[in-house]
């Protein structure tokens, strides 16, 4: 049982975790280079240990394998060999102990999140989204906060943890309209996956968590399901290409990217620079793995690091040099994590993330209208959109992972 001492810490707390959830989602500021929220979570570290409260509690085996996998960093870090590149040897160690400040930041969630009012923590991350999409559409060119990939990233990650409160406060309506600014700023990041995403968690938060979508989700399948078998039977290429390239000068101005994907005649993949270089990322870590396999090339070393690469046996389109291209990022978590911390340090995460994903799956039909269900998704999200960027190396993966967390313990729901 929580004593009046103990409420007073954690309401004394709120605030700070409130702000450190804000700069996670608006990384607007940092301080030599690192973060604000690893500064907040001091402040946080700090009052817990003045008032002799533990900062986590392990209780499950996903935090043992989680502080496994912090371990393997560390020792990779440790073992880290001479990169091509000149880095400094505090830089590695820096990165070390941020990734010891995420991995805290996500089991101090885990364990105390239930002691802290999730519906402000989500009014706080609805706030900072729509910060973040303004400040995109109209501010990031002159002081640039996001690459469009990491914008993307942001809004898919918090949409629906920030839907919690939308729904709670709000009408059906006003929720629809939420969701489409969020569509619309993604749409100008120009990131295809994000586009995809945004839409599918839009739609999987309204089927779940409304009836009345529910309903409407089910007659559109429905619908689909016949239309997609006549279009199938009835398929013609020219018609198609019509209506490919209509969309493509319908969007031409918001996002010329994907305009122009929708008018390529040849296989998209074949020419699209974006994904030739995250197979090029591919045989990078492939040549790390063969070489390092247990414990990596050190932390953050993905870019400094020298491989022999294949480059035209990826695409003649790639013509800048090998050099130009070992300086680039893996562009996917799990090859920097395989590649940079070893076997062992993908194993310990991935076996998180199954544990989470299968314990989630399982108490998903029990969830209705709880806070459990806008955690689940967009987790979920996070781990199809690892595959395309690193996502780890920020303090809101581990936000989401904190939260996350707590679908395994379920002690009580979240409110």
């Amino acid at each position: 049982m929580i004593s009046t001492h103990q409420t007073d810490l954690f309401a004394s707390t709120q605030k700070y975790l409130n702000w450190l959830v804000f700069f996670s989602v608006f990384p607007l500021i940092k301080i030599a280079g690192i973060s604000i929220t690893f500064f907040i979570f001091l402040m946080i570290a700090y009052t817990f240990i003045k008032q002799k409260k533990k900062l986590f509690k392990i209780t499950t085996y996903a935090d043992i394998f989680l502080i496994l996998f912090l371990v393997f960093v560390a020792i990779g870090a440790v073992l880290s060999e001479e990169s091509f590149r000149e880095r400094e040897v505090l830089s590695i160690f820096q990165l070390t102990i941020q990734y010891v400040y995420w991995v805290v930041l996500a089991l101090f969630i885990k364990t105390w999140i239930y002691e802290y009012d999730f519906y402000k923590l989500s009014r706080v991350i609805l706030v900072a989204a729509i910060v973040s999409v303004v400040y995109y559409l109209f501010f990031n060119r002159f002081y640039s906060i996001y690459a469009p990939n990491a914008f993307a990233y942001v809004i898919v990650t918090v949409m629906p943890l920030g839907f919690y409160y939308v729904m709670q406060r709000f009408s059906l309506p006003v929720a629809m309209l939420i969701g489409a600014w969020f569509v619309v700023g993604v749409l100008f990041s120009e990131s295809r996956t994000g586009l995809v995403l945004t839409i599918v968690e839009l739609l999987l938060l309204f089927g779940l968590s409304s009836r009345r979508m529910k309903e409407v989700a089910l007659g559109f399948t429905a619908l689909l399901i016949p239309l997609m078998v006549l279009f199938a039977v009835s398929y013609d290429e020219a018609k198609m290409d019509s209506a490919k390239y209509a969309l493509a000068d319908m969007i031409e101005d918001y996002s010329p990217k994907i305009a122009h994907t929708l008018r390529m005649k040849e296989n998209v993949l074949e020419r699209d620079k974006s994904w030739l270089i995250r197979e090029l990322m591919l045989q990078k870590g492939e040549r790390i793995f063969e070489e390092h396999p247990f414990f990596g090339v050190g932390v953050g070393n993905f870019v400094y690091y020298s491989a022999s690469l294949d480059i035209r046996g990826v695409s003649h389109w790639l013509h800048e040099d090998e050099e130009n291209y070992n300086q680039r990022s893996s562009q996917n978590s799990y090859l920097m994590i395989l590649a940079e911390d070893g076997i062992f340090a993908l194993v310990s995460i991935m076996i998180v993330f199954i544990m989470i994903v299968w314990r989630g799956f399982y108490y998903v039909r029990t969830f209705r209208e709880s806070a459990e269900i806008y955690v689940y998704v967009p987790f979920v999200t996070l781990l199809f959109y690892g595959v395309v960027l690193v996502t780890v190396q920020g303090s809101l993966f581990w936000v989401v992972l904190g939260f996350a967390l707590t679908l395994i313990q379920r002690k009580k729901q979240l409110s």
